[in-house]
């Protein structure tokens, strides 16, 4: 039985969509995720200020003015701690870096999502 022309297009079509679905998984797969930033802002915490009682967490959020995701990282440590500026430092080293803010106890870095 021959395959109609109809039904040949509606193939290209499904093999066009799972196509679109496999690539739209895999950029979605690379896309930086709240516990990874996390994660990676922690080891370079743990790395420069070993021992210090420091909190890392990490929000999503939106950069109105380029219309991307962001992702958030906000350490926060006791005031006058040794490091601070070579942390201030490192954690603009991380993938995706887009702008960073401190304060005497806190540093906040925004990175593309």
């Amino acid at each position: 039985m021959a395959i109609t022309e109809d039904q040949r297009n509606a193939q290209q079509i499904d093999g066009m969509a799972r196509a679109l679905a496999k690539q739209a998984t895999a950029i979605k797969a690379k896309q930086l995720t709240v516990p990874q930033a996390t994660r990676q802002a922690r080891a370079k915490v743990d790395k420069i200020m070993p021992g210090v009682m420091a909190t890392v967490e990490s929000r999503l959020s939106h950069d109105l003015a380029s219309d991307t995701a962001t992702v958030i990282t906000t350490v926060t440590f006791p005031e006058g701690i040794a490091g601070r500026h070579t942390l201030y430092a490192a954690l603009s080293t991380l993938p995706g870096y887009q702008s960073r803010t401190n304060g005497p106890t806190y540093f906040t870095v925004t990175r593309a999502r």
